[in-house]
């Protein structure tokens, strides 16, 4: 990937041009979670921070998700006209997601149909937490090679097939979501500046489930170690964060918003302290929304800039890590 200083100096950006969401109108509430689990509302907003989820209705799917995400993030990059491709069909598709419906055809054949979207190049990606971030860098590189100019892409979770209601490290954990960019050209200066993508299988079991066949029935459970994964998210991603800031001439001092992976409300503010950021450049929206894995980053930003905390010209730093372990980070100049 070209740094971000090459970046900044010599071509036009590549960032946000519109953003979705959408999560379920159904809420679990901790009450709800704690009964099944066998605890208390307080153990799990101390342990986690969450105070509600959302689920899916029946008969509700992650393509249904992240359709309406992509299809609200069409609908906004429409109305801002930030540039002139903001108000084109999109040039590439791209769905990351852990939690497809079926294993064939991919998810973003099933997404692409629900939008009604032109013949286009589509790519689905499973990178878990990590894979909105991967799946930005991918569309960055399709960009560069002249693949597509533009490119929606999506996160989506839906954690109904894997979720055991007496399992009290993972139930109170997951919410349903999905989340959406347009991304597109900007002007030099603007959109990504850096980016970091890196896989630790020290822990590569920390987060797994059972693979699907076709005669599995009912759930798969996930397994979880959340020490594993904190370890790794602690010891690994300040680094990774601090490296692709001094690749776009940045400190952490510079930044505005750090927009960290909700896979845990208190670990994400620990996670602010180690860098010595203010809690309010580090934003939590897990506890609404709890952990939804591909949609967290896209989710948590849109909820930001609904409340126009972003603005232009602020820098925003994206971090992320999940199953694998795979972790990324991204550096922007808001556009």
């Amino acid at each position: 990937m070209l740094s971000g200083k090459r970046r900044v100096e010599d071509q036009a950006g590549y960032g946000v041009l519109g953003m979705g969401m959408y999560v379920p109108q159904r809420v679990a509430t901790n009450a709800e979670v704690a009964a099944g689990a066998g605890v208390t509302e307080q153990w799990i907003v101390e342990k986690t921070g969450v105070v509600e989820r959302h689920r899916t209705a029946p008969g509700e799917n992650t393509a249904d998700m992240a359709a309406e995400a992509g299809r609200q993030a069409l609908k906004h990059a429409r109305e801002l006209s930030l540039t002139a491709e903001a108000a084109e069909d999109p040039g590439m598709l791209i769905v990351a997601t852990s939690t497809p419906d079926r294993q064939v055809p991919a998810p973003v054949s099933d997404v692409h149909a629900r939008i009604g979207l032109a013949p286009m190049p589509t790519l689905s990606l499973d990178g878990g937490c990590a894979g909105f971030a991967q799946a930005m860098v991918t569309a960055d590189a399709y960009r560069q090679i002249g693949q597509a100019r533009t490119a929606l892409v999506i996160g989506a979770h839906r954690i109904e097939n894997y979720l055991v209601p007496s399992d009290r490290k993972t139930a109170p954990l997951f919410g349903d979501g999905a989340g959406a960019y347009l991304m597109g050209p900007v002007p030099p200066g603007y959109g990504m500046l850096a980016s970091r993508l890196v896989t630790d299988s020290t822990f590569v079991d920390a987060l797994c489930t059972p693979y699907r066949t076709p005669d599995s029935a009912g759930v798969e459970p996930l397994h979880m170690d959340g020490r594993q994964l904190a370890e790794v998210f602690v010891r690994e991603l300040p680094e990774l964060l601090r490296e692709s800031l001094d690749e776009a001439g940045l400190t952490v001092a510079d930044i505005d918003h750090l927009f960290v992976h909700q896979a845990n409300v208190q670990m994400v503010r620990l996670f602010g302290q180690v860098l010595g950021l203010a809690p309010e450049k580090v934003p939590t929206t897990g506890q609404w929304v709890a952990n939804t894995a591909a949609a967290s980053l896209p989710i948590g930003t849109v909820m930001s800039a609904r409340e126009r905390k972003i603005q232009r010209g602020d820098i925003v730093a994206m971090v992320t890590a999940g199953a694998g372990v795979s972790g990324a980070v991204i550096v922007m100049r808001w556009f």
